[in-house]
């Protein structure tokens, strides 16, 4: 793999050159392991978003090297270090990164009176002798160098951002110090990236409502959620259920931005929609078929405005004759879920001023306006 000097990552496969790494010391192994897996847990490859690939690369690298340094956690003579940048997240170092010469910032000196007694010795380096290495261990998760090694089941966007909840949630409780605080702030930005939840709405439909399915075999970059979806195979029609929480939490305005929202979704796909309104019962159940040129009215008779229960909704699509290949539901998040994880994917569609996304016992997130 040419393309793979060093170690590499596209935020959950970890990459290595097997000729580099014969080259490293013990020590130096578990450090650039621990340089791969912290670009996991903060997320790096899908918190660029349209920052300039490279640049990101170099600002991700520094963060995370300072952290292994102050921890006195050894890497190879190649990594990239610049104490200037000492205390500050990938994102802040970004912001301060020149725009041209960036090789220049991988020149650096070590001094061990600098990072305290690690027991590190003073070393220097330039950019220059790394060579390719530089910037180039951040993966995007769609490169087409690495599909044909990616595993079927790799997860997507949304799954990583599942699988990296779980992972830094038992990272958190080990966490103190200085240096732990500065992985706490990562590890926030990790959950809490602006995205643009429509073009995320987009990619996730795309994927998943599709006109040719079959039950078995199940897809199986959804198994290791329990999920089990059906695979490609034979003729079937789409189908999304999208559920709005007209409890009495829900403001005016979160229930007309929602609305919008549906409408949009009825404009972009043309799949078999179902619209609920429900609190603590199912108000209103509203039916599109995908042929159905019937638009959604601009203005919707908002029923409900009682308390929150999401069980209704659920107990609804699993007892439905025509089930869903995705659920989406509106809501703040208060409210009682059900005790058991649906076999159908959730898309939980939070208004601003909702709980915490890992709150939810189950299913993805998007954040409205964010």
């Amino acid at each position: 793999m040419p393309w793979c000097e060093t170690m590499s990552t596209d935020g959950y496969h970890i990459f290595f050159n097997a000729s580099w790494v014969s080259q490293l010391q013990d020590d130096e192994i578990q450090g650039v392991v621990a340089h791969e897996v912290l670009h996991v847990a903060f997320g790096h490859a899908d918190r660029k978003g349209n920052r300039e690939h490279h640049k990101w690369n170099i600002a991700c690298d520094l963060a995370i090297n300072l952290l292994l340094f102050s921890e006195g956690q050894a890497l190879p003579t190649s990594g990239l270090l610049d104490l200037r940048f000492k205390g500050m997240s990938a994102d802040q170092i970004y912001a301060e990164l020149p725009e041209s010469d960036l090789a220049s910032v991988a020149s650096f000196e070590l001094r061990q009176q600098e990072i305290g007694n690690t027991g590190l010795s003073t070393r220097v380096t330039s950019a220059r002798q790394i060579g390719n290495q530089i910037g180039a261990d951040l993966l995007n998760p769609e490169d087409i160098r690495i599909r044909p090694l990616q595993d079927d089941d790799a997860p997507d966007y949304q799954s990583r951002r599942e699988l990296r909840r779980q992972l830094v949630n038992e990272m958190s409780s080990s966490l103190h110090g200085e240096s732990h605080a500065l992985i706490r702030e990562e590890i926030e930005l990790s959950r809490s990236s602006s995205i643009n939840w429509q073009a995320l709405l987009r990619s996730w439909l795309t994927e998943r409502v599709k006109s040719d399915w079959s039950t078995y075999p199940f897809a199986k970059k959804h198994l290791w959620r329990g999920i089990y979806l059906p695979s490609v195979g034979v003729q079937a029609p789409g189908h999304i259920v999208f559920a709005i929480d007209t409890s009495g939490s829900m403001s005016q305005n979160d229930i007309a931005d929602i609305a919008s929202e549906v409408r949009s979704l009825r404009d972009i796909f043309h799949s078999k929609l179902t619209v609920l309104q429900s609190d603590t019962k199912i108000h209103s159940i509203e039916e599109y078929d995908a042929d159905d040129p019937t638009p959604i009215p601009q203005k919707t008779k908002v029923r409900g405005r009682g308390g929150t229960d999401f069980r209704p909704v659920f107990d609804f699509v699993k007892d439905s004759d025509d089930a869903p290949q995705l659920v989406i539901y509106a809501t703040d998040g208060f409210g009682y879920f059900p005790d058991y994880i649906p076999e159908i994917p959730c898309l939980w569609m939070l208004t601003r001023a909702s709980i915490a996304e890992e709150n939810l016992p189950f299913g993805f997130s998007i954040k409205m306006g964010s």
